[in-house]
């Protein structure tokens, strides 16, 4: 597991807890089948509050009270941490580098240029001119930035001494 994406999972499982923790808790006090459980328990932590399927008894008002004050806010916290994690660490980002390997993938007679500085700009540029599909391999990532206005290169942010990058 990467190191940057542990918190991501770490929430995930927070957020499974709370739900089987509630769902248990409709189970084992209202003797309720577990499917309605989950169902009860889903509704109440995402606040939509469809209504009860069952009357509930004491114990289980009293459960659904602290599933809400507790469980409500601990599952909005972690619901809102993670779509932040998610944003954070580069979501978006990550799906635009796979769309950019895959067309990478599909690419056959190509150049492939390690780093575009001083010398590598030059053959990007020649390149282009002559319309020769190219793939850019660079450490930089503002010299990627501007790479990316250009639809007909493709680049990945790469050292061009990792021999899997090649």
């Amino acid at each position: 597991m990467r190191k940057g994406w542990k918190g991501i999972y770490t929430l995930l499982l927070s957020l499974v807890f709370m739900v089987a923790a509630g769902t248990t808790g409709y189970v084992v006090i209202e003797g309720m089948r577990p499917l309605d459980a989950l169902f009860l328990t889903v509704i109440t932590l995402s606040t939509v509050g469809f209504g009860l399927l069952q009357p509930l008894s004491g114990p289980g008002k009293l459960f659904t009270i602290g599933l809400i004050v507790v469980g409500v806010a601990v599952f909005s916290y972690h619901l809102t941490r993670l779509f932040s994690l998610l944003v954070e660490k580069g979501f978006l980002e990550a799906l635009e580098r796979r769309r950019m390997f895959r067309k990478i993938e599909g690419l056959s007679e190509h150049f492939v240029v390690c780093g575009c500085g001083r010398i590598g700009s030059v053959v990007v540029s020649e390149l282009k001119k002559r319309r020769i599909p190219m793939v850019v391999l660079e450490n930089n990532a503002s010299v990627l930035e501007g790479l990316k206005e250009d639809e007909a290169i493709f680049f990945m942010q790469a050292d061009a001494r990792d021999e899997n990058a090649l």
